[in-house]
């Protein structure tokens, strides 16, 4: 059987969302007059950098979802004009729902901030309600509980879902999930890893072959 399913990421993937976490993030920390916690969280959730962050501010009085909460706020002001989708990363998931695929989005993002941002531009109305996010999963992306999660839930076999990621981390939560991998990495974060194991490889969202996608799937 060929494979029938595709799962997206979200940011970076489905939308160009660099500058937007940027902003959102320093609009977010001053509000609270701390600094940024050690370490890089590109391709990860939104829970772990707030875990650390509450780690290295312990004095800090809000709970873990009040953070949520104000960060999600930060984000959607600064959303409209800074988030920039990928026409065809889109394009392939309108057309692989019309050719009757199982899509859905699985993303590091929290899941109410996920849904705001694709409601914001119209990409709710491709993927219906098939969202999911890391902070349901014990540990997030490079663990592959995520993609397992969702093949589960989809009722599809992990090697006929082909994944769609942007980051080393979703890379490697896909290849130890062992589903295959389309990797449209962004250079600005990626340059020092190789992905020589992806199953397809584009070297940014705006270069993405759709026909080819859709000839692997049908050959695989």
């Amino acid at each position: 059987m060929a494979i029938n399913t595709l799962i997206f990421d979200f940011d970076g993937t489905l939308v160009d969302s660099e500058m937007a976490h940027t902003l959102a993030t320093h609009a977010f920390l001053q509000s609270l007059s701390v600094g940024a916690p050690a370490g890089n969280f590109v391709g990860k959730g939104l829970l772990d950098f707030l875990q650390a962050l509450k780690a290295t501010h312990p004095s800090l009085p809000h709970t873990i979802e009040e953070l949520v909460e104000r960060f999600e706020d930060a984000f959607m002001k600064i959303a409209p004009n800074h988030v920039h989708p990928y026409p065809k990363t889109i394009a392939l998931a309108k057309q692989a729902k019309e050719r009757g695929y199982t899509i859905a989005i699985a993303s590091g993002s929290h899941l109410t901030l996920l849904k705001k941002v694709s409601k914001l531009f119209g990409i709710d109305t491709i993927f219906g309600d098939a969202y999911y996010s890391s902070e349901d999963d014990p540990a997030g992306k490079p663990s592959p509980d995520l993609f397992l999660r969702v093949a589960k839930i989809l009722q599809v076999s992990p090697d006929k879902a082909l994944v769609l990621e942007d980051s080393y981390p979703g890379y490697m939560a896909a290849q130890n999930a062992n589903m295959p991998v389309l990797m449209l990495p962004d250079p600005r974060f990626s340059s020092q890893h190789t992905f020589d194991n992806a199953d397809l490889l584009f070297d940014t969202p705006h270069n993405l072959d759709i026909d080819t996608v859709f000839t692997y799937c049908e050959t695989h």
